[in-house]
């Protein structure tokens, strides 16, 4: 077997310098793009009601400066820097409140990601966020820039593929056809459109942070997900209590939402100067393209992943 060794990409930040490190490019140099003149970043903030107010606590700390990672001897790490403070880094001011802040139903959340279908639960609760931001930008004429996604815990838990379903006691039924039945439509055909439009739900990935992503590309609506529980205490509580699961340092954490702003980017320039969000970004809107051509010619139903 012989390895293929793919160079890491350079990436164009101001004034054409260039770099491998979406990071260090912007603490030293600052983004490709300018602000156009503009003050202050436009962002929409979705999630239940306990998630948006801890995005308000979040924001406040991510415009400021927050200390990098020190090892043992309390000496700094060169791999995992201070973050400097949004405006420092983007050359634009981040409100302490998203422009709009749209509020998803906690019940209607559990009920939907508790179903005893995984494909079903993943795809129901992508369509309450996705919907709840879709009728937002049709009903308002200023759009966010970007969208920040406060996940609650539970879609976490149990919105991925390889983690068993909720205690029988907590599922919520799913009406939807099983995997066997959709196999057989996909091969046959079926006569109610309705049918068919179930056994489709198993065509997309069962990972709510794909899905959604996948989703709201085909509207060129950029968002970056955060789990609801790291903006406040730093820890995940899993689905088996006694185990936690670990985080990065607080100023990596905190820089996440530069990923979805560099994205934005790429639309405008060519391949060599796309960050890694936005080739991710792109592989996304590949497999999209791919389940709808095979919705177009099922030959055969696909695993989820």
């Amino acid at each position: 077997m012989e390895s293929l060794y793919i160079p890491e990409p350079l990436l164009t930040f101001k004034n054409g310098q260039m770099l491998e490190s979406p990071k260090d490019g912007l603490f030293l140099f600052g983004p490709l793009e300018n602000n156009n003149g503009r003050s202050e970043i436009q962002l929409g903030v979705i999630g239940t009601d306990s998630g948006i107010g801890l995005s308000r606590l979040w924001l406040s700390r991510l415009a400021g400066w927050i200390p990098g990672k020190a090892d043992k001897d309390g000496n700094s790490v060169s791999w995992a820097p201070a973050w400097p403070g949004f405006e420092a880094c983007f050359g634009v001011a981040l409100p302490e409140k998203g422009m709009a802040e749209l509020i998803v139903d906690k019940n209607a959340i559990e009920n939907a990601i508790k179903k005893d279908i995984r494909a079903d639960a993943v795809r129901s609760a992508v369509k309450l966020f996705a919907d709840r931001i879709r009728s937002y930008l049709r009903e308002e004429e200023k759009h966010p820039d970007v969208w920040l996604v406060v996940v609650p815990d539970v879609v976490y838990r149990y919105g991925r593929p390889d983690v068993a379903l909720p205690p029988r006691s907590e599922r919520t039924s799913s009406t939807m056809v099983s995997r066997k039945v959709a196999r057989r439509f996909f091969k046959d055909g079926d006569l109610f459109p309705e049918t068919m439009g179930d056994a489709d739900t198993y065509l997309f990935s069962s990972n709510f942070h794909h899905q959604l992503k996948a989703e709201l590309l085909q509207d060129k609506i950029s968002l970056q997900l955060a789990l609801e529980s790291t903006l406040h205490d730093r820890k995940l509580v899993s689905a088996q209590p006694k185990r936690q699961r670990g985080l990065q340092d607080e100023a990596t954490v905190h820089g996440i939402l530069r990923r979805p702003c560099i994205s934005k980017q790429v639309k405008n320039h060519g391949v060599s100067e796309m960050s890694a969000r936005g080739f991710v970004t792109l592989v996304s809107f590949s497999k999209t393209m791919k389940h709808q051509q095979a919705r177009e010619r099922p030959a055969a139903l696909p695993r989820c992943s």
